[in-house]
Formats: structure tokens, C-alpha cells, sequence
């Protein structure tokens, strides 16, 4: 949890001031999932697939985010893993 709050709490410094290597790495991995959504929708907009990827992106990472401080809540819903691929599965269902 540590881990990823270090990786991904970023309230000391704005989003403009992040450091190009930081961004660089930030875009490299929205590009995997771009990537995928491009050959699950080959004929969507570039201007989609980016926003898709974050829409995405923004859900597992709520998701987590509410695990690390033990506010998901889902004594009868499953684990946080169970969750991301619950929404992976149906966000993709609906993508396709």
C-alpha cells in the first residue's frame, strides 16, 4: 500500500510540474492498454482510444485506491482483484 500511494499521490507537485522522465513512463504504460483497445477497435479515434485507456485506467486505479485504505467494502463482493477483472470484463463486453 506504501508502495502505491508513493507511486501514484502526487499532491506535493502539480500536474504540470512532473518530470518528463515521470510522464514518459506514465504514457508508455496507457500505451499497452491503448494498444489493445486499438485491436478490440481498430476503426475508433485516436482522441477515443486515449480517453478510453484513461477511463479505464481511472476505474482499476479507484479501485485499488479504495483497497490500500480498507474502504471498498465488499465482504459479499469479492476481493479487489475480483472486482478490477469483474469491471475489465464487462468495460470490454461493452467496448467491443
Amino acid at each position: 500500500p506504501g508502495q502505491w500511494e508513493l507511486i501514484f499521490d502526487n499532491k506535493i507537485l502539480g500536474e504540470n510540474e512532473l518530470p518528463d522522465w515521470y510522464l514518459n513512463q506514465v504514457n508508455a504504460l496507457f500505451s499497452l492498454i491503448e494498444i489493445q483497445l486499438k485491436a478490440l477497435s481498430p476503426t475508433t479515434s485516436e482522441q477515443e482510444i486515449t480517453k478510453t485507456s484513461r477511463v479505464l485506467w481511472s476505474s482499476v486505479h479507484g479501485i485499488c485506491m479504495l483497497s490500500v485504505n480498507n474502504n471498498l467494502f465488499t465482504q459479499n463482493a469479492g476481493s479487489a482483484e475480483e472486482l478490477i477483472q469483474s469491471l475489465i470484463s464487462h468495460f470490454i463486453k461493452g467496448w467491443e
